[in-house]
């Protein structure tokens, strides 16, 4: 999904919209998701990273049209991302999931899991 991010050395800025969409949730309910929905195999959330109290869970392109997203979810289909690279270790940012790409699994979280499952998060 992000193939610039195995290779470098420091974070990257990338274009939101054409590959991918994100969701940014604050790291709690982000964390309450994941263990919400450790029972589905695969796992509904892909590839996250984490940032300054917040995690930004990316989605398939075009996942926001026509939805309301929750709050306090806040749903992106355009702008530049900050990604850390795969390898190396960032102070503020960092992969906190890499996603179920094994056996499968995907990269990106399914929203049509995650948007019923926002508002009951605490």
């Amino acid at each position: 999904m992000l193939p610039a991010a195995h290779l470098a050395s420091r974070p990257l800025n990338v274009k939101v919209g054409a590959d991918f969409d994100i969701v940014v949730l604050p790291e709690k309910q982000a964390r309450q998701a994941v263990d919400r929905l450790a029972h589905c195999r695969p796992h509904p959330i892909g590839a996250a990273m984490a940032r300054r109290g917040e995690w930004v869970l990316f989605l398939p392109p075009g996942s926001g049209l026509g939805a309301q997203w929750p709050t306090p979810a806040r749903h992106f289909d355009s702008g530049t991302l900050q990604v850390p690279p795969l390898l190396t270790a960032c102070e503020e940012l960092r992969w906190a999931r890499m996603g179920n790409t094994v056996h499968g699994g995907r990269a990106y979280t399914a929203p049509l899991v995650l948007h019923p499952l926002l508002p009951l998060l605490g």
